[in-house]
């Protein structure tokens, strides 16, 4: 495959090989000037980011501008003359970044949003969704990474009830549909990483209320569910990682 194993890359073409999973993928595809050329004029706005990275550091919301290349790290943006100068200025950042296609993110509050779904297993278990919660973004941000947009985290039956992309109604279903997806897309990452027992999904609404898994990590930040006012979910995740 040519890239490391635990890489964003390498997951996303493990999640790709099951037909239900797949279909809530995004493109992605590894960073070239070919790919980036493709992409935009495909999807008009992208993301690119480091394919081992964590945090939301590194991350880059591109689109298009006419012939210009808008590129925003955090609130900060700039202006490219053409499309190879963006491509240009974002292989400068980083080895083996990949592009993903731009999701339009549902929104709160005109802040947008996206969800931390927490499977896990114990050792010889079935997977289990342990933890579901909101990531809302700072005003004026495109990544939804809570420290870097100063933004906060909120029960996942909050941003369906504020969202004016989301049926207030749906709430039960959305959550099956969450539930579902996130363990099939485990059952998949676990063919491939037998030992493996906490994946922690990042998924997200559009604005059209389609369900998008963005990437799977497997040492997600714990300490989100701390946040919430309500510690059961972050007690059920404990137990979970325990031996």
């Amino acid at each position: 495959m040519g890239w490391p194993s635990r890489s964003k890359y390498s997951k996303h073409l493990f999640m790709m090989k099951s037909s239900t999973v797949a279909v809530h993928l995004p493109e992605t595809v590894p960073l070239s000037r070919p790919h980036f050329r493709r992409m935009l004029a495909r999807h008009g706005s992208v993301i690119v980011k480091p394919s081992n990275g964590s945090g939301g550091k590194g991350v880059l919301f591109v689109s298009r501008r006419g012939r210009a290349c808008l590129i925003q790290s955090g609130r900060s943006r700039r202006v490219l003359r053409t499309v190879d100068h963006g491509y240009a200025f974002v292989a400068r950042q980083s080895r083996h970044q990949i592009i993903q296609k731009a999701i339009p993110l549902a929104s709160v509050n005109r802040r947008l949003f996206d969800l931390r779904v927490m499977v896990q297993r114990k050792r010889g278990g079935n997977w289990v969704v342990t933890g579901k919660l909101a990531k809302v973004a700072g005003q004026g941000y495109k990544i939804t990474n809570v420290r870097r947009s100063s933004g906060h985290v909120v029960p996942l039956g909050t941003v369906i009830s504020r969202s004016p992309h989301l049926q207030t109604a749906a709430l039960r279903s959305y959550e099956k549909r969450i539930n579902l997806l996130a363990v099939r897309a485990a059952n998949r990452l676990g063919v491939h990483y037998p030992g493996l027992r906490i994946v922690g999904f990042d998924m997200a609404f559009d604005q059209s209320g389609r369900i998008w898994i963005i990437e799977a990590n497997f040492s997600p930040a714990v300490s989100l569910f701390l946040k919430l006012k309500n510690r059961a979910m972050y007690r059920t995740v404990m137990a979970y990682k325990k031996p």
